[in-house]
């Protein structure tokens, strides 16, 4: 075969995804799909269980018909990363949380976590309420360049979405990096007309500088006095989910998954940034040391204000319909990391682990009307 002198540029992949309107099969019907806004993509890397250490009765180097490799029960694990919009902002958290947007007025929706919160279990050929349903699994299309080089992976649940945004780069334009997990085998060649009618990226960015109702209590900082109502005003923010997934069972040819169970051995949630140093936010350096062992943190941010304290939240917790259609409220979180930079402006850096409370509702996040 003469030289190939054909080349391609990474740029030239793209991402669709799916929520699978029957479990564990892959969703064919285009209209469904979503492109992904992603920085850069080739293809998901497959990692086929290989064995080549030597067996008795050889000579001194392994022999190869005794190699064995096989793609069957294999993870197969990739990860996106790009601008976050409000449309993958629903898609992601309700696949990494397995729970749905619901509630709230005709515009806005509200995900809910309680303070018993039990993940979500699944089996193959489960039928979701529909092909918006994104708390189940996911149909992921890796379209190459060549067409024919393209991959089909079903049953993909995310398994760590992380948002971050800075007010020094891109006007605080959040963006995201998602980790997906399948143990189902994947599928080469083009999938005609998949993405024919696959709707296209959305231009609904999200910003943390239009986020501009902020709260942050810190509770029982000194064992006694609460510090309410701080209104931080953030050089960056950053939140993580990780939902482990858990594979059991095996059906068909490759071993295919029978049952998913999200959230084992727990779901968690991470957040903190840098804000400004001043004699309200210093009081966040004592809450780590935390002499009594007993603070806390309440945070909220969203475009709307909180219904009710910020503490205790009523309703839907969120007071007029949102603009950016995005928010979210933790009620306890414990400072794992805490400390003041010597910046030209002194800001405090930390980080915070969200905990459930003895009762009621651990996290709400505000969502759109796309689900």
């Amino acid at each position: 075969m003469a030289l190939n002198a054909t080349t391609y540029s990474g740029k030239q992949f793209a991402v669709y995804l799916a929520a699978e309107t029957t479990t564990g099969t892959f969703n064919t019907t285009d209209a469904n799909f979503y492109r992904v806004d992603v920085e850069g993509i080739t293809l998901p890397p497959f990692s086929p269980t290989q064995e080549f250490e030597m067996r008795t009765g050889s000579g001194r180097i392994a022999e190869f018909d005794q190699v064995f490799s096989s793609s069957k029960r294999v993870s197969t694990e990739f990860t996106l990363s790009g601008r976050l919009t409000q449309e993958m902002w629903v898609i992601l958290m309700e696949s990494v949380t397995g729970d749905e947007f619901d509630g709230g007025g005709s515009s806005d929706s509200v995900l809910t976590l309680a303070y018993n919160y039990g993940g979500l279990g699944f089996k193959v050929g489960t039928d979701p309420s529909g092909a918006t349903d994104w708390a189940y699994l996911l149909s992921v299309y890796f379209a190459a360049p060549t067409a024919a080089d393209s991959y089909s992976l079903k049953s993909c649940t995310c398994t760590s979405f992380s948002i971050d945004a800075d007010m020094d780069t891109a006007a605080g334009r959040f963006n995201y990096s998602a980790t997906f997990q399948t143990q189902s085998a994947p599928a080469k060649g083009e999938n005609a007309g998949l993405i024919a009618a696959a709707t296209a990226i959305g231009s609904n960015n999200l910003y943390l500088s239009l986020l501009d109702d902020k709260i942050i209590d810190i509770k029982d900082y000194d064992g006694s006095t609460d510090q309410d109502d701080i209104t931080p005003l953030f050089k960056s923010f950053n939140m993580t989910i990780d939902c482990p997934t858990q594979f059991l069972g095996a059906s068909g040819a490759n071993g295919e998954p029978e049952v998913w169970g999200k959230a084992l051995p727990e779901l968690t949630i991470t957040w903190g940034g840098s804000i400004k140093y001043d004699d309200e936010t210093d009081n966040m350096v004592e809450a780590f040391r935390d002499p009594a062992n007993v603070s806390y943190l309440t945070f909220y941010l969203a475009d709307v204000g909180v219904a009710g304290t910020s503490e205790t939240p009523t309703g839907v917790f969120f007071t007029a319909t949102s603009t950016v259609k995005m928010g979210m409220w933790f009620g306890k979180s414990k400072l794992t990391s805490c400390e003041v930079s010597s910046d030209d402006v002194a800001m405090v850096n930390f980080e915070a682990k969200v905990l459930a409370p003895a009762s009621g509702n651990a996290a709400h996040f505000l969502g759109g009307d796309n689900n």
